[in-house]
């Protein structure tokens, strides 16, 4: 009965099981729009193997050419086929943020950068690894639960972290570093350092069977949408489109055109009751 499985993990009364013989794309859905600004900046990876699934959205900022680089290397730096345990994959995540960083050419990277934000499932866990403002939620039941803490220059441990090497956070707009940049950390953006890093936050969450899909989504989305209603829109879209992650992805992304968002919009709908086995 369970030859079809390449992945089984128990869990109590819950499993979690990458089948390959399924169509899992058809459990994800990827929206995307250039929306209010003159190019598209963001990337997005979503990848499913024997071992974990992988899904990113890279919201480059100054240009395109950094979240392009971390789509076509981050996912491959990251060696998660390689680590097992819960320690060794939040290490190989991490060391996977900093390898892609230290990559990129000064020629693309001065001044210019990217978030990511990535959600891995492996091993009946959501491993989330995240670097600037790109969001990753999880909707639990009916609740949304934020799996990632957007990096703002005016968060307090982040700008303690700044002024203690000397850095200042400034009012222009919004807080910046050094009046500059709206993000604490990035990929790229190699003019900032040393106070903007590359330094993922790394959250693990338990899959349990409550668990019904994750949003992974840039500011363009977050700057419009709470992530309450967020997961609202996405639970309504879902049920009246027979758990259709695409139309729901699709769904997300023109509310946040509709309700004014002037940033490109990127999302990722991942339903997981694909991955979760009773």
């Amino acid at each position: 009965m369970m030859s079809k499985l390449s992945l089984l993990l128990l869990m109590g009364a819950c499993a979690i099981a990458i089948d390959q013989d399924l169509n899992y794309e058809s459990n994800y859905g990827i929206a995307e729009m250039q929306g209010r600004r003159p190019t598209m900046e963001d990337e997005v990876d979503c990848t499913i193997n024997d071992d974990h699934a992988f899904f990113a959205v890279y919201d480059g900022h100054g240009g395109k050419a950094v979240a392009t680089f971390a789509r076509d290397n981050l996912r491959k730096n990251c060696a998660l086929d390689q680590a097992t345990t819960d320690d060794a994959i939040k290490e190989t995540l991490t060391k996977g943020f900093i390898q892609t960083h230290a990559e990129l050419s000064d020629a693309i990277s001065y001044h210019t950068g990217s978030t990511a934000t990535v959600a891995v499932i492996k091993n009946g866990q959501i491993y989330v690894a995240n670097t600037g403002d790109s969001r990753t939620v999880l909707c639990r039941g009916e609740n949304a639960l934020a799996l990632s803490d957007d990096h703002k220059p005016d968060r307090p441990d982040e700008r303690k972290r700044i002024e203690d090497l000397g850095g200042r956070i400034v009012f222009w707009g919004t807080w910046r570093v050094e009046a500059q940049l709206a993000l604490s950390r990035a990929l790229g953006d190699r003019c900032m350092a040393p106070y903007v890093i590359p330094n993922p936050e790394i959250t693990q969450t338990v899959l349990t069977p409550a668990d019904e899909f994750l949003i992974l989504g840039c500011d363009g989305v977050w700057d419009v949408f709470n992530n309450q209603d967020a997961v609202d829109l996405v639970r309504v879209e879902l049920k009246n489109n027979g758990d259709d992650c695409q139309k729901a992805a699709e769904a997300l992304m023109n509310a946040a055109y509709e309700k004014g968002s002037t940033d490109n919009i990127s999302v990722i709908i991942v339903n997981l009751k694909s991955f979760i086995q009773e």
